[in-house]
């Protein structure tokens, strides 16, 4: 086992930054119906990758974070319950008469059945031209993209935005519609990004491998920067180029799983943006953003009262996190 001293390299200029204090999501809003394998039933859950991205921000982060979705003329009932993690929802953008509802369908081995109750009401992506998105999110510390539109749409708009706000951190994970581009789609992502970060899945159908090495080695290969593969309950994957780390699952009450793997990316994109610590610190803080969001059901909101239980499952899971 190595030990090497790393950070997570998300600008040439990251240490020269003026740091603004915002944090963006680029992604969807959807409400949530679960249904758990043993019965459990839960109606009306504010969710969508947004969301839950935004809570696991919210367990290591208090300043300012944007959301940019689509989202029906309805959302008016359901905006109060995004207030409790404080987000700026001027990115918001009505498009269509109802906000998407789907179903989330839990099995005993963890696996999710995701239904849309209403296929022809499915998640838009937003619009990304500069006049459709609030002036102060294109100027963000750092972004969190799921995004499911034409590859065309974003490959644009990364590059107007590495134009203007080059030291910016980019993490994006696939959406579903993604995994299916094709290998130029994606090394031309991966020069705009620094992070990708897919679930093992995901990552085996975007490159066609199933070794974790060779899974790894082709996304390098493809001009990835930094990769890091989810795999649930077996833990998280990162490599920099030169090296991988393991980092084990953060202790969890396992209630609902959904929008787990967003949170993980929310606090990845907090540790790889604000951290000067090392990979070890950054992945340690994804994996109890996580944690976190699977202890009850719907989009988890961090209290002060429990930080110590915070502190506790990050040194946990920090101790555990090993280089090869």
């Amino acid at each position: 086992m190595q030990t090497p001293s790393a950070t997570i390299n998300c600008s040439p200029k990251m240490k020269l930054k003026h740091f603004k204090h915002l944090l963006i999501s680029i992604s969807n809003i959807f409400v949530e119906d679960i249904l758990t394998y043993n019965g459990d039933v839960r109606f009306n859950e504010i969710g969508g990758a947004g969301p839950h991205a935004i809570a696991g921000m919210r367990v290591w982060y208090e300043d300012e974070i944007g959301l940019v979705a689509t989202v029906g003329h309805d959302f008016s009932e359901y905006r109060s319950r995004l207030n409790l993690l404080q987000v700026n929802l001027s990115g918001i953008q009505e498009t269509k008469p109802k906000t998407t509802v789907a179903w989330q369908l839990f099995q005993p081995e963890g696996h999710r059945i995701q239904i849309f109750k209403d296929p022809a009401n499915h998640v838009d992506p937003p619009a990304l031209a500069e006049d459709r998105l609030p002036n102060e999110f294109l100027s963000a510390d750092g972004y969190h993209i799921i995004w499911s539109g034409f590859p065309k749409e974003i490959i644009a708009f990364l590059t107007a935005l590495r134009r203007s706000n080059p030291e910016a951190c980019i993490i994006q994970e696939p959406s579903p519609r993604e995994v299916e581009n094709d290998q130029d789609y994606f090394k031309a992502l991966f020069s705009l990004i620094d992070i990708y970060s897919p679930n093992l899945d995901e990552a085996i159908k975007i490159v066609n491998r199933v070794d974790l090495k060779e899974i790894i080695n082709r996304f390098h290969i493809w001009g990835c920067k930094n990769i890091s593969i989810r795999a649930g309950e077996k833990g998280s994957f990162f490599s920099d180029t030169k090296h991988i780390w393991y980092c084990p699952p953060s202790d969890s009450s396992l209630i609902d799983q959904t929008g787990a793997g967003n949170a993980y990316v929310g606090g990845l994109l907090v540790g790889s943006t604000y951290g000067t610590q090392s990979v070890e610190s950054s992945l340690a803080m994804a994996a109890v953003s996580a944690g976190f969001e699977m202890d009850g059901f719907g989009v988890h909101h961090f209290s002060s009262d429990i930080i110590s239980e915070r502190t506790r499952r990050y040194q946990e899971v920090l101790k555990a996190t090993e280089c090869y």
